[in-house]
């Protein structure tokens, strides 16, 4: 059965120059020798003992042979390079990362990129279900999500970074007046159902009545 097989390494040679019907080129791509692409090439022609290209006045050309060859050898090498990459896949290190859909919409995702780029190996995988750790410690592996130090006090955690609470509304008014003549937007996620009163406490005003409150659910 070997020896119905063309040496592999003439392969990435001619498809280089196949597809850039030129030697330099191809070697160029290739990180070789014009030289070595010549090899190469001279090698399969002789194993196949059949012209692949022809040359006049430098330029390149397949032959009809060549062009044959060219469908055939590439579709195979595909197949061979998606079926190493899905191998390659069953031992990657797996990843889970479990963050706030704004999170991931306004910070994570511009920056996976570079990620995947200088850690090619790891199968990264976001999810933006849930925050409750209670579900997701047999799923993920690490989460970032907001509250105190004392809510995950069972495992390991590292502070990325504080946020402020600032208080945003549609015109100047003193406090008092503006809290009385507008009505406060409410978050429903446990994550954030503490911000008004805190927000309050530290600017020692009432909270909003209920009827004065407006409800969403993130």
């Amino acid at each position: 059965m070997n020896k119905q097989l063309p040496p592999l390494k003439t392969l990435p040679a001619f498809l280089a120059v196949a597809k850039q019907l030129s030697f330099s080129k191809a070697a160029d791509s290739l990180y070789v020798t014009h030289s070595a692409v010549s090899q190469q090439i001279k090698i399969l022609e002789t194993f196949l003992q059949v012209k692949l290209f022809t040359r006049d006045n430098n330029q390149v050309a397949l032959t009809a042979a060549g062009k044959e060859y060219m469908l055939a050898i590439e579709s195979g090498l595909d197949l061979i390079q998606g079926g190493t990459q899905r191998i390659k896949k069953l031992n990657s290190p797996i990843l889970s990362v479990n963050v706030s859909t704004t999170f991931a919409m306004y910070w994570l995702i511009a920056r996976m990129g570079d990620f995947q780029k200088q850690q090619p190996d790891i199968d990264l995988r976001i999810t933006t279900l849930s925050h409750d750790t209670k579900q997701l410690e047999h799923t993920m592996d690490c989460m970032v999500s907001y509250g105190k130090n004392k809510d995950w006090e069972q495992y390991h955690k590292t502070k990325l970074c504080h946020d402020s609470l600032v208080l945003v509304a549609k015109t100047k008014q003193k406090l008092v007046k503006l809290f009385k003549q507008n009505k406060a937007i409410y978050v429903k996620m446990p994550m954030r159902k503490e911000d008004w009163k805190q927000w309050c406490q530290k600017a020692n005003m009432k909270e909003p009545k209920k009827e004065k409150r407006l409800y969403f659910q993130n």
